[in-house]
C-alpha cells in the first residue's frame, strides 16, 4: 500500500552544516562523509561513497530568508566545493552560480582536477552515453598538468566541461 513517505535519496555517514550572516548575505559551510546517493538520482548507476566540503555564500540570504522556493531566483558564490571518493580528492569547484525562477542553473565555474582518472571513472558511470568522450577528454587534459583547471559552464541547466557536453541538470 501507499505509505505517503518520501523516498530517501541520499544517506551520509556524517553530515555537518553551518550558517552565519555576512551583512545581508548568508555564508554556508557543509561537510559530509560516506554520502551514498540513491540510484534514482544517478540513473540507476552505483557510485562509490562520496566525501565533500562546501563553502559558499547565498546573496541576500539573511535579508530574504529561503522559503519553499529554495534557491530559485537566487545567486550563490561558491568559494569552494571539494569532492572526494575513497578519501581521495578528485575535483574542486569555485565560481558564481544563479538559479532562475523556474529552477534552472546558470554557472561559470572553475573545476580543478586532482584525480582526473578517478573523476572520469565516476562521470563515465553517471553518463555512460558519453563515456568514451569523458575518458579521452579528461585523460588528455590531465596529462599536461599536475592539477589542471577547466571551465564548467552551465546555461539553463545544460552542462559543458571545456568543450565536452555533459548533459543537463533538471530544475531545482
Amino acid at each position: 500500500g501507499e505509505t505517503g513517505e518520501q523516498p530517501v535519496l541520499a544517506r551520509a555517514g556524517t553530515f555537518e552544516f553551518h550558517m552565519r550572516p555576512s551583512g545581508g548575505d548568508l555564508d554556508v559551510a557543509a561537510r559530509f562523509a560516506r554520502l551514498a546517493l540513491d540510484e534514482e538520482l544517478t540513473g540507476g548507476n552505483a557510485l562509490p561513497p562520496l566525501d565533500g566540503l562546501a563553502d559558499l555564500t547565498i546573496a541576500r540570504g539573511v535579508d530574504e530568508p529561503l522559503d519553499a522556493a529554495g534557491l530559485r531566483g537566487r545567486s550563490v558564490e561558491i568559494r569552494t566545493i571539494t569532492l572526494s571518493f575513497d578519501g581521495k580528492p578528485v575535483a574542486t569547484l569555485s565560481g558564481p552560480a544563479t538559479v532562475d525562477v523556474q529552477g534552472f542553473i546558470d554557472a561559470e565555474l572553475n573545476v580543478t582536477l586532482h584525480d582526473a582518472e578517478g573523476l572520469a571513472s565516476v562521470m563515465a558511470t553517471l553518463l555512460p552515453e558519453v563515456r568514451h568522450e569523458i575518458e579521452l577528454s579528461l585523460s588528455s587534459l590531465a596529462s599536461g598538468s599536475e592539477a589542471p583547471t577547466l571551465p564548467l559552464r552551465i546555461v539553463g541547466g545544460e552542462m559543458r566541461l571545456g568543450f565536452l557536453y555533459l548533459g543537463s541538470i533538471p530544475p531545482m
